[in-house]
Formats: structure tokens, C-alpha cells, sequence
């Protein structure tokens, strides 16, 4: 309801965050290609409006239906994709808890680049530049 209202009122940003909502209850209910279609159309309206925040969100959530599908080469680049743009944005914090870590461990805006690792047993996680752990990633999916 709220994604039609959105859509007729021509609110791309707003658009944009609830298709990534009915994604992920999409996601949960175990219907990862039509999430994905979801996440999809979020990207596509989020890049040309410029929201760091909402793309890297987008992102994520990306890596998480690629890694289910056990297409972590994707699920990689869509992580690391958003990691940099939280740190563009100044969202690392929200990275980290995006990825499970709840924000512990410090890191903030500037406080180098980060990377995505693959842990055994966990999957893949993001990494801040200065080593901290960013928690589990997407692929917690695939080892669960």
C-alpha cells in the first residue's frame, strides 16, 4: 500500500527504501528471485538519486540473495560495492550493523578503507581498514 502511494506520488527515494522492504520479507520467506527483483528496482531508483546510504543498503542486501544462490563471486563485489560506499557516505557504523556487528569496534567515517574477507564458517564478512570486524556478511546464509 505505502509502495503505491509512493510510486504515484513519484517519491523515488521512498519508492526505492520500500522495494527494499518487501524485499527482504521477500528474502525470509525464502523467495530469493523475486527479492532480488525487488532489490533490483531499488538500485536502479537509488543510483541516479544519489543516496549513498540507500544504494550501499541495496547493495547488501544484493550480496545476500547472490550468496544463497552460491554465486559468492557476485555476493563479493556487491559487498565490497557497499563498503565503500558507506565510507563515502560516513555510514560505516551503519555497515557494521547492517552486516551483524552492531556497530562495535569503532570505525567511523574516515577511518581507512575496508575490505571483504571470507572467514570459514561464516562466509563473508566486511572488514574496516584498520582491522576491525565488521561482522558476519551475507554468506552467513550459505554455512547455516
Amino acid at each position: 500500500e505505502a509502495l503505491a502511494a509512493f510510486r504515484e506520488l513519484g517519491e523515488k527515494r521512498n519508492v526505492a527504501a520500500a522495494l527494499n522492504n518487501v524485499g527482504e520479507v521477500l528474502e525470509k520467506q525464502g523467495q530469493t528471485d523475486a527479492a532480488r527483483l525487488r532489490y533490483e528496482e531499488s538500485l536502479a531508483l537509488s543510483r541516479p538519486i544519489g543516496d549513498k546510504g540507500l544504494v550501499a543498503e541495496t547493495l547488501t542486501h544484493l550480496a545476500s540473495v547472490a550468496e544463497k544462490a552460491r554465486d559468492r563471486r557476485t555476493a563479493q563485489a556487491r559487498l565490497e560495492e557497499a563498503l565503500a560506499l558507506f565510507g563515502e557516505a560516513g555510514e560505516k557504523e551503519r555497515a557494521a550493523e547492517r552486516e551483524g556487528g552492531g556497530g562495535a569496534g569503532g570505525g567511523g567515517a574516515g577511518a581507512g578503507a575496508g575490505v571483504v574477507v571470507d572467514q570459514p564458517g561464516r562466509g563473508l564478512s566486511a572488514r574496516g581498514g584498520e582491522g576491525e570486524d565488521r561482522g558476519r556478511g551475507a554468506a552467513d546464509a550459505i554455512d547455516e
